[in-house]
């Protein structure tokens, strides 16, 4: 008889807790949530970041542990917010950061997100993921994250936080396909 997978997710995002088990229930892989703070370095990506995280995670709980970070990329800020975005979002805001894009006639702007599995003693794999889309020219919506009030992911009129209220499949396939890939990796290990 063959025993499910079972994998720790290092968060206190309840959002990502949820969102990650809606993905693996369906392929019978078992999640764990462990809350401890995670020492984070300072790098130029979300995959380098999250494959740290798991790897420091895994070898603290001896066990194997996935861990996921998020960017958003402005491409007339060069790259900001970029990792920061939680930090751009408590020290500015939208509004603010809607402020430096006066004037721009390049929107662009993508949000990536990386899924790092990693087992105790051993490198980590990482599952990548986003979306490009754009940038709105008014703050929207009333709660969320940064990308939920400015960030309009390609094909849609709305942004993201508006979205996750009225079309949250929409606002789930933004963040792309990391966590399918991992599952499809894990049960096919």
């Amino acid at each position: 008889m063959n025993k499910s997978p079972k994998v720790t997710m290092v968060t206190k995002n309840q959002y990502k807790i949820d969102a990650m088990k809606k993905v693996l229930d369906p392929y019978g892989i078992e999640l764990e949530v462990e809350n401890f703070s995670v020492p984070e370095i300072q790098a130029d990506t979300c995959e380098e970041i999250a494959g740290f995280s798991a790897q420091y995670a895994a070898n603290h709980c001896g066990r194997p542990v996935i861990k996921a970070d998020a960017g958003f990329f402005i491409e007339a800020l060069n790259g900001l917010p970029g990792i920061y975005a939680s930090q751009f979002q408590k020290k500015l805001g939208p509004t603010k950061v809607l402020k430096l894009m006066e004037g721009e006639s390049n929107r662009n702007a993508k949000i990536v997100y990386a899924l790092a599995y990693c087992e105790p003693g051993k490198e980590p794999i990482i599952f990548s993921s986003g979306s490009e889309g754009t940038i709105s020219n008014e703050v929207r919506g009333e709660e969320g994250m940064l990308i939920d009030y400015i960030f309009i992911p390609k094909g849609s009129s709305e942004v993201m936080g508006i979205l996750k209220k009225t079309d949250p499949d929409i606002a789930e396939k933004a963040w792309g396909d990391a966590e399918q890939q991992f599952a499809i990796w894990l049960t096919g290990k």
